[in-house]
């Protein structure tokens, strides 16, 4: 690959206006991922001072040339400074880094170099649970646009008997198909069937980890981290970065950082799913954990019961579940119920239901029977890779129940 000179950006920055600067900033902005930038992207360098108000900048094109790209800016001394680096594709960040704070000096200063991590672009987007993963499914002008995983896969549009597909360009094995509410994605050939969701929301977020434990709040702007050993950290939560791994967060002067991803993550004590996974980045080392309440990942669904101890219902034969703000409501098979739910990171539990006192024929008030047994033994939840939810007492399946349209 060709690569940027120095000498080059030296002379771009050479071109530019004057600005009032007496020492240099210079260093090298660089990517993992093996993705070619085209010939009209651009670097976009903006140095800030404590207020955030802009003190130095510039752009200039790559001219085709690929990362590690070489880079200098020319900056006010005796200032302390945030530096934000990114690659302009069409006059948008494509790639992106951390702001990188810089301490106040009079000398010329060479930086470590800058990860740039890729920025997502999908806008007017779905959003969709397809077993433990959040994907989120937008239209493009030539197509769509998939994000799964901190991924990107570019799409375009063929022809079916029924709804829209989505196939990924040079890959037939990756596709989503969508028709109302039922979407199927295929990641490589394996199906799995979604369901549109709304998000939860982040913020407020309490994550936690085990061996060693770890606490991190986020909230009003402000994040705490509290390990196992060594000295809590707090700060102000800074403007999230999109990157590979989800939303990324760095807290200036503390060397405090935190990645939310929007994936199931099981709590490595209790197996109790949560709607985030959270890597906490510390001076003393990287910890890994769950965050989020576990009911956001069940609340606000018509769950349809398709299973009791393993015997799949008839379709005719109706057993729902409706969980929202601590209550749980839905059919029996017969009568309609209601009655509390109490949902934490240790499990959940279904408190004594009240329901109606119609009688049916016996095949479904058996059923019925069997269905309120094993709701009071519940003990915890789960998910299937297809993204069935599925019911445990203690180790042992008890219900499983499919995602009907969700309801907020």
């Amino acid at each position: 690959m060709r690569h940027l000179a120095l000498a080059a950006v030296l002379a771009a920055l050479a071109g530019a206006p004057a600005m009032a600067a007496d020492r240099t900033l210079a260093g090298e902005l660089y990517y993992l991922p093996r993705i070619a930038l085209p010939d009209t992207a651009e670097v976009s360098l903006t140095a800030r001072d404590a207020a955030g108000a802009v003190v130095a900048g510039t752009r200039m094109p790559t001219g085709g040339r690929q990362v590690p790209l070489p880079f200098a800016l020319d900056v006010p001394a005796g200032v302390a400074l945030t530096l934000e680096a990114a690659l302009l594709v069409s006059g948008a960040p494509a790639w992106a880094a951390v702001p990188l704070p810089v301490a106040a000096g009079d000398t010329d200063r060479g930086l470590a170099p800058i990860r740039l991590d890729r920025r997502l672009s999908v806008e007017r987007a779905t959003h969709l649970r397809c077993g433990d993963d959040e994907v989120t499914f937008g239209l493009t002008r030539r197509g769509g646009m998939l994000a799964i995983a901190g991924r990107e896969v570019a799409l375009h549009i063929e022809e079916t008997a029924s709804g829209a597909r989505f196939v990924a360009d040079g890959d037939a094995t990756t596709w989503i198909w969508g028709k109302g509410s039922e979407w199927v994605l295929s990641l490589a050939g394996f199906e799995r069937l979604c369901q549109a969701i709304t998000p939860p929301p982040l913020f407020p977020l309490l994550a936690r980890g085990h061996e060693p434990g770890w606490r991190l709040e986020a909230a009003g702007g402000r994040v705490s981290f509290a390990p196992a050993e060594g000295t809590p950290l707090e700060g102000p939560v800074g403007t999230a970065l999109r990157v590979e791994d989800g939303e990324r967060y760095a807290i200036e002067g503390d060397g405090l950082a935190f990645t939310v991803a929007r994936r199931i993550c099981r709590d490595s004590m209790t197996g109790m799913p949560h709607p985030f996974a959270v890597t906490v980045e510390t001076a003393a080392g990287t910890h890994g954990g769950c965050g989020g309440a576990p009911a956001a990942l069940i609340e606000g669904v018509e769950w349809r019961v398709t299973a009791i101890e393993g015997e799949t219902l008839a379709p005719a034969i109706e057993v729902t579940l409706h969980v929202a703000d601590g209550r749980v409501a839905g059919t029996s098979g017969c009568n309609r119920y209601g009655g509390s739910v109490t949902i934490g990171g240790e499990g959940i539990a279904f408190g004594a239901m009240m329901s109606t006192m119609m009688a049916c024929e016996e095949s479904r008030m058996r059923i019925e029977r069997r269905f309120g047994e094993a709701l009071a033994a519940v003990t915890r939840f789960d998910f299937a890779p297809d993204g069935r939810l599925v019911l445990y007492a203690g180790d042992r399946l008890v219900l499983t129940a499919r995602r009907q349209a969700p309801t907020r």
